[in-house]
């Protein structure tokens, strides 16, 4: 599970990217595309740039890509980069 400020963090994000969702409740199932928050590839792209910066990590985009991407395997994904990046800053 995602620790409780990537999840914030990710939800400010969201709310930056795609302004128009700013009323709208995210829930750890949301998809990003189609039916849930209704980005293209183009937006989760820039969704996924944008997390990049916020969260000072590399994010697997071809990969993320190709499946459904949603607010928790995101949030996931951020906590798994920041963690491996932690574990390599000691190395």
């Amino acid at each position: 599970m995602p620790t409780p400020d990537v999840l914030q963090q990710l939800g400010e994000v969201i709310q930056q990217q795609a302004p128009t969702l700013r009323h709208r409740a995210l829930t750890f199932e949301t998809p990003l595309m189609a039916e849930g928050l209704g980005l293209d590839s183009v937006g989760v792209l820039e969704l996924l740039v944008a997390c990049e910066v916020r969260f000072d990590v590399s994010l697997p985009a071809e990969r993320l890509l190709d499946r459904q991407l949603t607010v928790g395997s995101l949030a996931r994904e951020i906590d798994a980069a920041r963690s491996a990046a932690g574990g390599q800053e000691g190395a």
